[in-house]
């Protein structure tokens, strides 16, 4: 059986990921910042708490593992965090004390220049530099934590099913900038057990009905990371 720590279970996709992760047969602990902030029980679903940032913690709940799957993001709106970075800079550092080699991160389409001139000259300077700043300096930790990482970097996050229209892309044009939390999870969740996309970082999105994002996003990408796995 895979047994599997979920980092930031309390999110929209942190529970995507808990619920999908229990219905595939897995044992899960999941990593919420308070207690009973994730209301779901069954009896492979271990619940945990506390600071992200918090080194002992993090020995403590990533010990005995086989998988990482860290869906960390800020609750503090569009003002400027580094619970990303310094959470995964905590992470990594336990995660190859206890040897658990595979971490799966789920970050932004944001971190790259994908989206763009007018989102990367106007759009993140004016609203989202903090949260966009934070997600590179995670991207930059995790590529170079020695780790079997994959970085998943999703389009705009939408609550609806998993119609199986997620489609990968490592560079190139992209048919869309949305994808479901359900898309993204199930995704996510293939990487724990495939070595496809390992030292990579796919985005994922799901195909547009109206291609009106193709004005505000590059055909090529601008940074995808590579890095040596642990040994």
């Amino acid at each position: 059986m895979t047994t599997l720590l979920v980092v930031g279970a309390s999110g929209g996709t942190g529970r995507q990921l808990v619920v999908q992760a229990l219905a595939r047969g897995w044992a899960v602990r999941a990593w919420s910042r308070t207690e009973g902030e994730l209301p779901l029980r069954h009896a492979a679903l271990e619940h945990v708490s506390g600071d992200v940032t918090d080194p002992a913690h993090a020995r403590r709940f990533v010990a005995g593992l086989d998988a990482v799957v860290c869906a960390l993001g800020s609750v503090e709106g569009l003002r400027p965090t580094r619970v990303c970075a310094e959470g995964t800079r905590v992470l990594v550092a336990a995660m190859r004390d206890a040897r658990v080699a595979r971490l799966v991160a789920v970050t932004s389409l944001g971190t790259t220049h994908k989206m763009g001139p007018v989102h990367a000259h106007l759009v993140e300077p004016y609203l989202l530099r903090g949260i966009y700043g934070d997600k590179r300096e995670q991207e930059r930790r995790i590529a170079a934590s020695g780790l079997e990482w994959v970085i998943v970097r999703p389009g705009r996050l939408v609550d609806r099913p998993d119609h199986g229209a997620a489609r990968v892309v490592l560079d190139g044009p992209l048919p869309g900038v949305h994808v479901s939390r359900a898309a993204l999870a199930s995704f996510a969740l293939d990487q724990v057990r495939s070595d496809r996309f390992v030292g990579l970082a796919p985005y994922l999105v799901e195909p547009a009905r109206v291609p009106w994002h193709k004005v505000l996003t590059l055909g090529r990408d601008a940074h995808l990371p590579r890095a040596a796995t642990m040994r």
